[in-house]
């Protein structure tokens, strides 16, 4: 027993070392924030003009439009000038601010096994998520606000129910392949579109592209000009669906990020108060950033920092949803439903 007390202590693996909390830390898919990320050049060519136009939180920033102009017509010439003229409007976006954050105590990464980076750049993860959930949940929100209520199509093929086409099980293998013709009967040119769906109609549409020209039913052609993105933040609730979709053509759905002044200026009180900016390459776009130091009693996390440093951060923006205006007839986007008989 002589080495009894030599034994060595307990080993840990440092955090650098490993993956092995890799699925603790995984991100999930956010198909409806990333259309809406993507689409906002086609939608708002100008949107870098509108967020800097909109100069602070209490300024109103809208966006003019022009509704469809439809002059009356007749059989026969006239000297009465015509007096009819165009009508537009503005549509001006509503903000939502989200911020969240952290602190550090770099006391407490002293002789721990996580390092004060280390321990940031896990905490940035959590950021991101936090913002990605809620901006992808925001779009979705939208998407179904703005469903259309007018459908010229419904019954042709899908019956429209609660301003959802209703698809069921088998038609699942024509929807894409109807949804040109069903813009068109309701006066939109074929483009191409984005469909954002819950996650059970990846395997469907999944299925349906493998069946292609060797196949005996060829179902892989109807898939060209579709930019198909999928998230989790599509409730599925109905007794017999077991997917959701929404479709719009390109150019329809627009995400805006606004960043406040402090963080732009970059404001400072002393070294101990900084504002900046960040970009969060998963988010896809810059945030404000607020650091503030101070001496705290963090006494309760390690014994013997009664008076410490604790370091202090918080990340936020303003983020707006936008969709084509409309005045009157059908919506750009089309909800459906995919039944499971």
């Amino acid at each position: 027993m002589a080495l009894a007390t030599t034994v060595l202590d307990e080993y840990r693996l440092s955090v650098e070392s490993s993956n092995l909390d890799v699925a603790e830390n995984r991100f999930a898919v956010y198909g409806a924030y990333a259309t809406a990320l993507k689409d906002r050049e086609n939608l708002i060519p100008g949107y870098q003009e509108f967020i800097t136009g909109r100069a602070s939180a209490a300024r109103t920033a809208s966006i003019v439009v022009q509704q469809k102009f439809t002059p009356t017509s007749s059989a026969t010439r006239s000297c009465v000038a015509n007096t009819e003229e165009e009508t537009t409007a503005y549509v001006t976006p509503s903000w939502t601010t989200i911020e969240t954050g952290f602190m550090m105590v770099p006391a407490q990464n002293m002789g721990n096994y996580v390092s004060y980076q280390g321990q940031i750049n896990n905490q940035m993860k959590g950021v991101e998520r936090v913002f990605l959930e809620a901006v992808d949940t925001a779009v979705v929100t939208h998407l179904d606000a703005n469903k259309t209520t007018t459908n010229a199509a419904d019954g042709n093929p899908f019956t429209a129910s609660g301003n959802s086409m209703m698809v069921l099980l088998a038609d699942h293998d024509i929807y894409l392949n109807e949804l040109h013709q069903i813009y068109m009967q309701n006066d939109y040119e074929i483009s191409d579109m984005n469909v954002v769906a819950s996650p059970r109609a990846s395997s469907i549409f999944r299925q349906l592209y493998n069946q292609g020209i060797g196949n005996s039913s060829n179902t892989a052609y109807q898939f060209a000009g579709f930019n198909l993105a999928f998230t989790n933040n599509i409730v599925v609730s109905a007794t017999n669906d077991i997917a959701v979709l929404y479709s719009m053509p390109v150019g329809t759905l627009a995400y805006l990020s606004w960043i406040d002044i402090d963080a732009k200026i970059g404001s400072t009180i002393g070294g101990v108060s900084e504002w900046t900016t960040t970009l969060l390459p998963k988010l896809g776009h810059e945030v404000g950033v607020y650091y503030t130091a101070a001496c705290a009693d963090k006494s309760a996390l390690l014994t013997g920092l009664n008076r410490t440093k604790a370091d202090s951060w918080e990340f936020s923006f303003d983020f707006t949803v936008i969709s084509s205006y409309i005045s009157a007839g059908a919506a750009p986007i089309f909800r459906a439903c995919f039944h499971s008989v």
